[in-house]
C-alpha cells in the first residue's frame, strides 16, 4: 500500500468516525470542531483530519468557513421541515417504482427486514432499546421498501436525505425508546405499511408513509422548540 493509500484510508476511517457521531447527536449541532481537540480524540493527523471534515462538508454534515475552521452544521425548524418535504418526495417516487418493478426477492429482503425492525418495537421486550439498534434496523427496513425502485441515484438520494434526517431523530429517539405506546403505534403503523407494500396497494402505502412522515416531523419539532424555550432566558 502506498502513502498515499494509506492517507485516504486512515481519512476514511476518521470520517466514518466523526460522522457516526455527529448522525448520533456526540456531536452537537452547531458545536466548533477544533482540530487539536479532534487529533487527540480519534487518533489521527492533521492532514487525513482536514480531508475527513472536507469531505464531510460535501456532505451538509459539516460547515466549513475560511479563517474560521469547521463546525458540525446546525439544526432549525425550518431545515427540519425542508428535509421532510424534500424526502418525502423523494422516497414516493422510489416506493412507487418499487412497487410497480419490485420482484420476490425485494419482498424477502422487505419481510426478513421488518422482522428484525418489528422485534425491536415490541413493547413486550425488556431490554434497553440501543439508539444504534434502531437506527441501523430502521435504516434497513425503510430501505427494503425502496430498493426496488431500479434507480441507483433515487437510493443515493435516498440515503443522503436519510443521513441528515437521523441528526434531527437522534434527539428524540431515546425519548421515544422508553415510550410504550409510541413503540405499539409505530409498529402498528410500519405494519400497516409492510401489508399495503406487499399488496401492491400504492396509493394506501404512500398515504402511511405520508402519514408517518408528518408525525416524526411533528415530535421533532416539538422536542426543539422546548430545548429553544429552556436556553431563552
Amino acid at each position: 500500500m502506498t502513502l498515499k493509500q494509506r492517507k485516504t484510508t486512515k481519512s476514511t476511517r476518521v470520517m466514518e468516525s466523526i460522522r457516526n457521531d455527529i448522525l448520533s447527536g456526540a456531536l452537537a449541532p452547531g458545536e466548533k470542531l477544533q482540530m487539536d481537540i479532534l487529533k487527540e480524540r480519534y487518533g489521527i493527523g492533521y492532514s487525513p483530519l482536514r480531508e475527513a471534515l472536507s469531505r464531510l462538508a460535501s456532505l451538509g454534515l459539516v460547515h466549513s468557513e475560511e479563517q474560521c475552521g469547521f463546525e458540525v452544521a446546525s439544526q432549525s425548524l425550518e431545515e427540519l421541515h425542508d428535509l421532510y418535504q424534500i424526502r418525502a418526495y423523494i422516497d414516493t417516487i422510489a416506493l412507487e417504482l418499487s412497487i410497480q418493478k419490485g420482484d420476490e426477492r425485494w419482498e424477502a429482503d422487505i419481510v426478513s427486514s421488518w422482522y428484525c425492525f418489528s422485534r425491536l418495537l415490541d413493547p413486550a421486550q425488556k431490554s434497553k432499546i440501543e439508539t444504534h439498534d434502531w437506527e441501523r434496523l430502521q435504516r434497513n427496513f425503510l430501505y427494503s421498501l425502496i430498493k426496488g425502485c431500479g434507480s441507483p441515484w433515487l437510493l443515493k438520494i435516498h440515503m443522503m436525505l436519510y443521513d441528515q434526517a437521523q441528526r434531527y431523530r437522534a434527539i428524540c429517539i431515546n425519548h421515544h425508546a422508553k415510550d410504550k405506546k409510541m413503540l405499539q403505534n409505530y409498529r402498528l403503523e410500519c405494519q400497516r405499511l409492510v401489508d399495503a407494500v406487499l399488496a401492491r396497494d400504492t396509493v394506501k402505502a404512500i398515504r402511511i408513509s405520508r402519514a408517518s412522515w408528518e408525525n416524526t416531523v411533528k415530535g421533532i419539532a416539538e422536542v426543539i422548540e422546548r430545548q429553544t424555550s429552556s436556553r431563552d432566558p
